[in-house]
């Protein structure tokens, strides 16, 4: 039976909102130039460990854009402009200013990103969302948007991939339980596609911030009953 995407409504390939809100990062301004090349290192590490076998950040390889270096440079701008503040030790001498963490960027990278899957800016999204999975503080945050991301762009292998890794840091997600449902229909495995629906109906009648994971969940567990 085929399935069309109208059947996973809008809202899943959302991202979820980040709780607590981000926070500005306590930097000076001059650490606003180092941003490129700690998120070009982060990527670097990243297409690293790719080529060395890891399953889960070879799925976030496959979703970067080829030249990541546009898409970096666009975010390092806008991270410094709006997230870096004066730092106490301003004047004191370089070794009293702070480098940039990438842990205490990753909720201001995950709102670039959300704003820019909004726009539909997705390469721009996957590379900042390929920086919040790198932080650990902020890895399963970063899996499940890049697992949005994947399932707008229909890469269900990669969409997997990542929620359910997501789904090993935050079993019973909702979103990640629906787009790894809808992933393995695609994959005509109907058997863990209502396992994984079933979850997330079930999950989300408890999180009212999830009524679309809720009805795009029960929406295809009533089709696969029906086919």
């Amino acid at each position: 039976m085929e399935f069309r995407k109208a059947e996973l409504v809008e809202g899943v390939l959302r991202l979820p909102a980040l709780r607590p809100a981000p926070r500005r990062a306590h930097l000076s301004a001059p650490a606003g130039a180092e941003l490129n090349r700690l998120f070009r290192s982060t990527l670097a590490d990243l297409r690293a460990s790719a080529s060395r076998g890891d399953a889960v950040d070879a799925a976030i390889v496959a979703l970067l854009p080829k030249n990541a270096s546009a898409p970096l440079t666009t975010i390092s701008k806008a991270i410094a402009a709006k997230w870096l503040v004066p730092a106490p030790g301003d004047g004191k001498g370089e070794r009293d200013r702070p480098s940039p963490d990438l842990g205490l960027l990753a909720p201001a990278l995950y709102e670039y990103a959300v704003d820019a899957v909004g726009a539909g800016r997705l390469p721009e999204a996957i590379a900042a969302l390929a920086l919040v999975a790198s932080a650990p503080v902020a890895r399963p945050d970063g899996l499940l948007g890049l697992a949005v991301c994947a399932a707008r762009l229909e890469n269900y292998d990669a969409a997997l991939v990542l929620a359910l890794e997501t789904l090993k840091h935050r079993p019973g997600h909702p979103r990640a339980s629906c787009i790894a449902g809808r992933c393995e229909l695609e994959r005509g495995d109907r058997k863990s596609a209502q396992h994984h629906l079933a979850l997330a109906a079930r999950m989300a009648r408890q999180r009212p911030e999830f009524r679309d994971d809720l009805r795009a969940a029960q929406r295809l567990l009533l089709m696969m009953h029906i086919a």
